[in-house]
């Protein structure tokens, strides 16, 4: 994956933010966190990110399951 590429999208997504002070899940603070649901309102940045990941995979046949979270008319 072209890392760099991933984190210009997120960064135009406004997705990574900065200098602040963020209690995250596992109980630890931190300084910076990425917050994903920004980048949902654009498309084409998600299927860059999704492509290059996808280019990692040697044999796309062996994937068995693909998982994500529940976004829009899911029950």
């Amino acid at each position: 994956m072209n890392n760099s590429n991933a984190l210009d999208l997120l960064a135009k997504a406004g997705a990574i933010l900065t200098n602040g002070h963020f209690l995250y899940t596992s109980g630890k603070h931190g300084s910076a966190y990425v917050n994903k649901d920004a980048i949902y309102k654009f498309p084409n940045y998600i299927q860059a990110i999704a492509r290059d990941m996808a280019d990692l995979v040697d044999d796309p046949a062996q994937i068995e399951v693909i998982v994500g979270p529940t976004m829009g008319g899911a029950y």
